[in-house]
């Protein structure tokens, strides 16, 4: 993804930086044949990536990682609980063990692991594009190295490491959060479990109804839970955007002025924002 935007940006500024030069009289019909041969290159070069990158994530449903991950998980999570001693089992209630083989490692793969390797992919990849824009302001003669030419450059390398900030700061509350979830949840389960084993003493002492009551708080404390957990996955999801666009109004007065100055081109201006 971050390679495909990479190269969508560069083709923008082509294109824009193409049909900005003017074009003389004496070979004007020349010069429009070669520009619009090159429109067609440049817009194969903006749907062929695109094409690769729909094609990579339909594979990726092929590559296993995440299935081989979480069946080494729930395949030691089971060798460990058979290999436990009387009271240790005893102390491991059903719901906990089977929703640790199916929710929870469903949750570290790919809410933890596979999340943090995106993380990095993506910080690398921007890494990149900061090195290669200094090296161009760096070694290209007929431009002005100004705010404008900077700015873009360093405002590639923000949003990765903002989201490594914002997950540092906020992973000790999102675990507590979804750690309350989980034992709502547990409790919701162990009561049905329960309530199932001992209907006969239910039915014997007339406690239908009160089951059913206390049942029903139980549903309600997950509930609440659940609300709290949803409201920060929402939060956390606007983060990003939130930082881009953010980055992308700022841009708007820096590189604005930038082009009533003439410091930069209208191509560089928005192939910037795109």
């Amino acid at each position: 993804n971050n390679v495909a935007a990479a190269l969508n940006v560069a083709v923008f500024y082509l294109v824009v930086e193409l049909l900005e030069k003017p074009v003389d009289d004496l070979t004007a019909e020349t010069k429009r044949e070669k520009r619009a041969s090159l429109l067609w290159f440049y817009a194969a070069l903006y749907i062929i990536p695109f094409a690769i990158q729909h094609f990579l994530s339909w594979s990726q449903n092929f590559w296993r990682v995440g299935g081989g991950l979480r069946k080494q998980l729930q395949v030691m999570l089971l060798r460990r609980y058979l290999n436990y001693t009387v009271e240790s089992r005893g102390e491991v209630t059903i719901e906990r063990l089977v929703l640790a083989m199916t929710r929870d490692v469903v949750d570290v793969v790919a809410d933890g692991y596979i999340t943090y390797i995106d993380l990095h992919w993506g910080t690398s990849i921007k890494s990149t594009l900061l090195v290669a824009g200094m090296f161009y302001l760096s070694f290209n003669p007929t431009e002005t190295t100004t705010v404008q030419h900077v700015y873009p450059v360093v405002a590639v390398l923000v949003l990765p490491f903002a989201k490594y900030a914002f997950v540092s700061l906020l992973e000790k509350t999102i675990a507590d959060i979804r750690e309350k979830q989980h034992k709502s949840e547990h409790d919701m389960i162990n009561f049905v479990i329960k309530a199932v084993i001992n209907f006969e003493l239910v039915d014997d002492y007339s406690r239908r109804s009160q089951e059913v009551d206390e049942y029903s708080e139980l549903i309600d404390r997950y509930n609440k839970a659940s609300i709290a957990y949803g409201a920060y996955l929402t939060n956390a999801k606007f983060f990003a955007p939130w930082v881009t666009r953010a980055i992308i109004g700022a841009w708007l007065i820096v590189g604005g002025n930038g082009v009533l100055n003439q410091k930069i081109s209208v191509a560089v201006f928005i192939s910037t924002i795109g």
